[in-house]
């Protein structure tokens, strides 16, 4: 009762019937921590403003708040060992980092702003060689949807590479499609200069490379070459900052990603239009399923967005027991059509106007599509000659190759590669060979075809 009387009232308060006072327990304020960085100039700054937790007292009142009403030593010593360890947390996400980061050269670190955002960066950092030059260097960076380091700093001196241990790549992706509000790749055609490229390492021209004697000359970034620079390209140096002239209205100076028009070198041959022939079955099967109907509909659809566009050749071709070539001259307001009744022996009706450039039959193929369900509305042919029409389709494309679409219905029946009912049950043969017989080719017709395609 009377070491109760001597303690002041805002400390009476035990945490159990046979513990000494608290107030004998409780250790006094922490000191500062002495500072393990002194030349870190941003990280004593920011511990000099900082208030947090290792400036509080820890109290009876807010010891038991915190440690739940335990034992008075146990409370103390845990509330010591929790602020201590609360000020070697440090500030800020990798202050320590940062700030070493923000000292050093700008040749030692090479920074992406792709993984290093500049919002992530404390503004006391925001200072040295290294920061500014990634400030420099940003426009220049490539998008993250294209390119990206899986780490965003990369060390150039040797000994930093050598202590770090850890591997480093780029994950590219040269064909990737720009998300939808993003700035669009420009295009760069050198016309009659040629694609500029060092003469030693194959290296493109690039924003990194540097011009030498007044721009007739540019150094490679890569093996330090002095390549002349051809006379339709060149321009002369700004006095002040050794630049071109025209370094801002030329992307492959100025942008980081660019799409280089290919000149005849890089071709192995003249590039050859797209050409597109359409087989389609007109017999009855096809017809009262609503194939042909369909597949014209389709096609009359997509008719404008044909890669290769205008410069694209088309053909149609429709078969059932005979064949049926129509020719796509732009000098007639109607298609014409050819029917070829010899479906073994294939040849073409006319030499000319049966492969047009889309550009010129565009009017003609679209009334010929439209047209083209209701002219075998009526038929009742169920045989089909699909072989003698795609042999036909070859020989169509011979001259300019392509690509040949083929819509059939029901199987060939006549003609060139004719096949037969796997599910009749009067084709198959009892006795052992019966699986055997059932795994192989009726017919080496598509072999053949796909032989003399070349």
């Amino acid at each position: 009762q009377q070491q109760q009387q001597q303690i002041p009232p805002l400390q009476q308060q035990s945490f159990g019937q046979n513990q000494p006072p608290l107030q004998q327990q409780i250790p006094q304020p922490l000191q500062q921590p002495q500072q393990r960085y002194p030349q870190n100039q941003p990280y004593q700054q920011q511990q000099q403003n900082f208030t947090g937790p290792q400036s509080i007292s820890p109290t009876s009142q807010n010891v038991s708040s915190n440690f739940g009403g335990v034992g008075g030593a146990a409370a103390g010593a845990a509330a010591a060992s929790f602020v201590t360890h609360y000020e070697e947390v440090p500030v800020a996400r990798n202050t320590d980092f940062l700030s070493y980061l923000a000292q050093v050269s700008s040749h030692d670190s090479v920074l992406s702003d792709t993984v290093f955002p500049e919002e992530e960066v404390d503004s006391t950092l925001k200072q040295g060689p290294a920061y500014e030059r990634l400030k420099s260097l940003k426009h220049l960076q490539p998008p993250a949807w294209m390119c990206k380091a899986t780490m965003w700093c990369i060390p150039n001196a040797s000994a930093t590479r050598t202590k770090m241990h850890l591997p480093i790549g780029i994950i590219i992706r040269p064909l990737a499609q720009p998300p939808h509000g993003s700035k669009q790749i420009p295009v760069v055609n050198f016309g009659s200069a040629g694609v500029i490229r060092c003469v030693r390492c194959r290296n493109y021209i690039n924003p990194f490379v540097t011009f030498v004697d007044d721009g007739r000359r540019w150094r490679c970034n890569l093996c330090s070459q002095l390549t002349d620079v051809p006379a339709p390209y060149y321009c002369a140096l700004d006095p002040t900052t050794g630049k071109r002239l025209d370094h801002d209205n030329r992307p492959e100076l100025s942008s980081p990603v660019i799409e280089i028009v290919a000149t005849e070198e890089y071709t192995v041959r003249t590039p050859q239009s797209p050409a597109y022939v359409f087989v389609i079955d007109v017999s009855y099967q096809a017809v009262q399923s609503g194939m042909v109907a369909s597949v014209c509909a389709t096609i009359l659809e997509n008719i404008d967005s044909f890669p290769g566009s205008d410069r694209a050749f088309v053909s149609v071709l429709a078969f059932d027991s005979a064949l049926h070539f129509f020719s796509l001259d732009p000098a007639l307001s109607q298609p014409q059509c050819y029917v070829v009744t010899d479906i073994t022996d294939i040849f073409l009706p006319v030499p000319s106007n049966l492969f047009v450039r889309l550009s010129e039959c565009r009017s003609i193929l679209k009334i010929l599509l439209e047209q083209l369900p209701a002219m075998f509305a009526n038929t009742r042919e169920q045989a089909t000659c699909v072989g003698s029409a795609m042999k036909a389709a070859q020989q169509l494309q011979s001259h300019v190759g392509g690509k040949m679409y083929t819509f059939i219905a029901s199987l060939p029946s006549i003609g060139l590669g004719p096949l037969r009912n796997r599910e009749d049950p009067r084709s198959v043969r009892p006795g052992p060979a019966q699986s055997g017989d059932q795994a192989k080719p009726q017919t080496l017709f598509s072999a053949e075809l796909y032989n003399n395609a070349d």
